[in-house]
């Protein structure tokens, strides 16, 4: 019933190097909600950005959860729910307590991505860029990927 789309755009602006997180919930068929904003820290890689971006989706899963449990609907949510991101490297460091050369910068705020799949709230499933709903969100595209991610969130 819920899908929760999350994407990156790394270094995406040319200006101050930071990257742009996009998010796209897709809520019976149709977009419920979107955001689309800078992140706060410049990140180093494109793992980083993805990986920024999750945490940012974390937080919103929770805000989602608690919204549903205030209007005494949690049957809406399926647990865990599943959110769809393109890069399998952040994907993997959100399972993993491992740190890594890549991993070890990370600051430890964002890792309440990993306490947030620990604890079965979310899991996290690799989608293809093409099919990523939440591309658009954070940068400009081609009119057919316009078209179709139009498409993809909703009746067109």
């Amino acid at each position: 019933m819920c899908k929760l789309f999350c994407y990156a755009d790394f270094a995406g602006d040319s200006k101050d190097s930071r990257s742009v997180s996009g998010l796209m919930l897709i809520f019976a068929n149709g977009a419920a909600g979107w955001t689309s904003q800078k992140q706060i820290v410049i990140a180093t890689s494109t793992v980083q950005a993805e990986y920024f971006a999750l945490n940012e989706t974390v937080n919103e899963v929770e805000w989602l959860i608690d919204f549903f449990k205030e209007i005494q609907h949690e049957e809406f949510l399926e647990r865990p729910i599943t959110v769809y991101a393109d890069n399998q490297s952040a994907i993997a460091n959100s399972g993993s307590d491992c740190v890594t050369k890549q991993n070890r910068h990370f600051k430890a705020k964002y890792h309440s991505v990993r306490e947030a799949v620990r604890s079965r709230k979310i899991e996290f499933q690799y989608v293809k860029p093409s099919l990523n709903r939440a591309d658009f969100l954070t940068k400009v595209l081609n009119g057919q990927m316009t078209k179709e991610n139009a498409r993809g969130i909703g009746p067109y």
